[in-house]
Parts: structure tokens; sequence; C-alpha cells
């Protein structure tokens, strides 16, 4: 028990003539763990808050379920996202009339145009 009171008499001596130093290393774990902190925080905030912004404006998006799949041949002449314009008296795109299912397979009552 003697061995150990005078272990922790030194440390105690240590830290109060090394003040400076104690309170420099105190002071920097303590802004770093702060650092830490805020930086997964911010990460969280901004994270939740882009898909939360991103739900709000309601964004378009379309779910093409083809069953049975899709060939090679199928996909032939099907353009890519690239967007091209149209050329001086060029025909303007036709519109073909679509029937637009919900996911649990019921028909839905309006026609959407493609």
């Amino acid at each position: 028990m003697n061995a150990l009171r005078t272990v922790y008499k030194k440390s105690l001596r240590e830290l109060w003539r090394n003040r400076g130093r104690t309170v420099m290393v105190a002071l920097s774990v303590a802004i770093g763990v702060l650092g830490v902190g805020l930086i997964v925080t911010t990460y969280d905030v901004l994270v939740t808050d882009l898909y939360r912004r991103y739900d709000a404006i309601n964004p378009a998006e379309v779910e093409v379920i083809i069953v049975g799949g899709v060939q090679q041949e199928d996909l032939q002449g099907a353009g890519g996202p690239a967007r091209r314009g149209r050329g001086a008296g060029a025909a303007p795109p036709t519109w073909r009339a679509i029937e637009m299912a919900p996911a649990t397979g019921r028909a839905s009552s309006s026609s959407r145009f493609l």
C-alpha cells in the first residue's frame, strides 16, 4: 500500500510542477474530442437533411420491371440517356399512350404519355 501511495503522490507532484504542459495536453485532448464530435454530428445532419429535402421536392422517378428480362435484341435501336437535338425540318417526336400500373399489379385508371 505504501508504494502505491508513493506513486500517486509523485504523479500529482509532477502534474503540479508541469502545470502548463498538463493544461496544454488536457486542452489538446478536449479540442480533438470536440472536433471529432462536430465532424460526426455535421455529417449526420447534412445527410439527414439532404435526404429529407430530396424527398420534399417529390422527385420524378420511374422503376421499370420487365417480366422475363430483356434480351440484347430488345435493345437494338434504343438511344442512350444522351439527348439528341432535332435538325431543321425534322418531324416532331411521336407520342405513344402507355398504361401505368402500380407495383401491386392493379391497372391505373389514367394513361400517361411517353
